[in-house]
């Protein structure tokens, strides 16, 4: 089990991604039925391309000569005798990828968009196209994403575990912050005097749900630090998060100076 916990944090950087359905909800019509849908959907597609594969594969392919240099999918396909089984994988993983990049830049650009829309970035990045595309936000985040593929060619063994120890890190901890703000919210909602029946969608099993993903992500980091070989991702994780919220303060603080000075005194 030790070696179980040991993965965690890479299991949960493979999962991230569920949350844009988060970003995604303010933009549609109905959310009341495209939220759960698309919950459902998530669960099922984990449940099948994820936890029946391993347990298809788990029954094929000996532990002992599952390994790293060979995908066991393919071993699985060689095995049935499926012609061109590694040009099929890496057809399947390139169209996966791309799904994720797509992904990836919508989420980006729409966070953009909105931190330009509260003063948390440049007021020029909330500017629409024709089509309603905030394409200043996109090219920067393309932008970044260009650069990203850098880690190729430049300090690949050590570029690639500290973006992706940022990257997960950064994952699990929006996990947490999403998880306290919806318990927040509903604690304050009906201290307010509000209605659940109100509300376009209500998550289920409140609030079990919520303290139980907070309770889950912390333990991550627990397991992380037990772990001497990852015991890096912490500092990584941790620092780039520190570093934001420096950055934050040093922004706020920087813009509430120059406003004082138009505030009218009291």
């Amino acid at each position: 089990m030790s070696a179980v916990f040991a993965v965690m944090m890479t299991v949960v950087y493979a999962f991230q991604g569920c949350e844009i359905m988060g970003v995604a909800a303010g933009e549609t019509d109905q959310p009341e039925k495209s939220i759960p849908r698309a919950v459902r959907n998530v669960v099922f597609r984990v449940l099948i391309f994820y936890v029946l594969a391993i347990i298809v594969l788990s029954a094929i392919v000996p532990w002992q000569q599952a390994g790293l240099m060979e995908s066991p999918f393919v071993q699985v396909f060689d095995m049935v005798g499926i012609p061109f089984a590694a040009d099929l994988m890496n057809f399947v993983i390139l169209t996966a990828i791309l799904s994720v990049g797509n992904s990836g830049l919508y989420a980006s650009t729409r966070i953009l968009w909105a931190m330009s829309k509260t003063g948390m970035a440049p007021k020029s990045l909330s500017v629409l196209s024709n089509r309603g595309v905030p394409l200043r936000a996109l090219s920067i985040t393309l932008c970044f994403a260009l650069v990203s593929l850098l880690t190729s060619f430049v300090a690949a063994d050590t570029l690639f575990m500290v973006l992706m120890a940022v990257s997960g890190m950064s994952g699990s901890v929006t996990w947490i912050v999403i998880a306290l703000a919806q318990y927040k919210f509903r604690k304050a909602y009906l201290r307010d005097g509000g209605k659940l029946s109100d509300l376009k969608y209500r998550a289920p099993w409140f609030p079990v749900l919520p303290l139980m993903c907070i309770t889950l992500c912390c333990s991550l980091f627990v397991f992380l630090a037990l772990d001497e070989t990852q015991r890096p991702s912490l500092y990584w994780g941790f620092g780039f998060i520190a570093l934001c919220y420096g950055a934050y303060f040093l922004f706020h603080r920087k813009r509430e100076a120059v406003l004082a000075p138009s505030l009218p005194s009291a």
